[in-house]
């Protein structure tokens, strides 16, 4: 399945919730939000259905987002069957790791060999102002257990000036240490992050030099996202980049998000999406759902808008609504 512009589209993150056992300031704060009723989101057996036809399209990898997946009950049994879907060839997760540790032998069990940890700093006191919980001990100890079961480990890391960025070093020290990739992410202004400033990957490239030395690119692509990896001489992990807001990577975009209610986004910067949910539970047959999710790779736009800050549809969005 391709786009408009000719990229190859094979990976789509799909969301099972919107719920969350954190309160991220720059995501939904303290305050929360007002949850959509569990009738309003697709079924396990209705996103399965979606599944067997994304594959059909040329889909091959899957990500399962949330809000926070694992909150969601059934989730790894529903993981388990869309691995065996026929096409399917990597399913993968990412979660805020609070609940991690108590799933990873079932998760491994369902064929599930990466996880994505989405951790803003090492610093339990720090973490616990930036998520709005006390759970950095349970978060830790589940990136060390997954580390020992031989899980594939990235850690997420949004930077808020002023906030965690002072916690860069840590962070490189540990990827030096640890079999792990830590990824530092710009900050995007989606919904309550617009209020914070982000860290450019340049300037972070800049303080993570000064405690390893020799760091250079990898020039190799690890998943399915668009990082930048740098290693350094007897380093055990690797440093990736995720530079939304300074550089546009969207020349090799191979994504497509579904979100919990149902809405097919082709770009998360735009206002774009179809609804499959109306579809589905309107009788759609499956050659009219294929059509659909083909109309809305095709409406998939050349490249990202996040530098508009008067774009109506960033400042509306919240990335637990659609997927992390």
């Amino acid at each position: 399945m391709k786009d408009s512009f000719g990229r190859e589209i094979d990976y789509l993150r799909l969301s099972v919730t919107d719920r969350c056992n954190l309160r991220c300031i720059y995501c939904m704060g303290e305050e929360g939000v007002e949850w959509k009723p569990h009738g309003e989101m697709l079924s396990f057996e209705e996103l399965e259905r979606l599944c067997v036809l994304f594959a059909a399209l040329g889909i091959q990898k899957i990500k399962i987002t949330g809000g926070e997946p694992l909150v969601k009950k059934g989730v790894v049994p529903f993981i388990m069957r869309v691995r065996r879907i026929p096409g399917i060839t990597d399913v993968t997760l990412t979660t805020n790791g609070v609940l991690l540790e108590d799933y990873l032998d079932d998760l491994a069990a369902a064929g599930v060999s990466s996880v994505n940890v989405s951790l803003d700093s090492l610093d339990r006191l720090v973490f616990q102002k930036l998520s709005g919980r006390d759970a950095f001990d349970r978060v830790s100890a589940a990136i060390h257990a997954a580390i020992r079961k031989n899980f594939r480990v990235k850690i997420n890391a949004a930077l808020l000036r002023g906030l965690n960025d002072e916690g860069i070093e840590d962070f490189a020290l540990f990827a030096r240490d640890n079999g792990v990739c830590v990824r530092f992410i710009e900050l995007m202004p989606l919904g309550a992050a617009s209020a914070y400033e982000m860290v450019s990957s340049g300037e972070v490239l800049q303080k993570v030099s000064r405690v390893i030395k020799d760091l250079a690119p990898t020039g190799e692509r690890q998943g399915n996202g668009p990082a930048v990896y740098y290693t350094s001489p007897g380093m055990k992990g690797k440093i990736g980049f995720i530079g939304a807001m300074s550089s546009c990577f969207c020349t090799t975009c191979n994504r497509l998000r579904l979100d919990c209610l149902g809405r097919l986004k082709p770009c998360l910067s735009s206002g774009l999406s179809r609804d499959l949910k109306a579809l589905v539970r309107g009788g759609a047959d499956d050659a009219a759902l294929k059509e659909a999710i083909r109309e809305t790779a095709r409406l998939k736009p050349e490249a990202h808008i996040f530098a508009d800050r008067t774009n109506a549809a960033l400042r509306g969005t919240a990335m637990f609504k659609i997927g992390g």
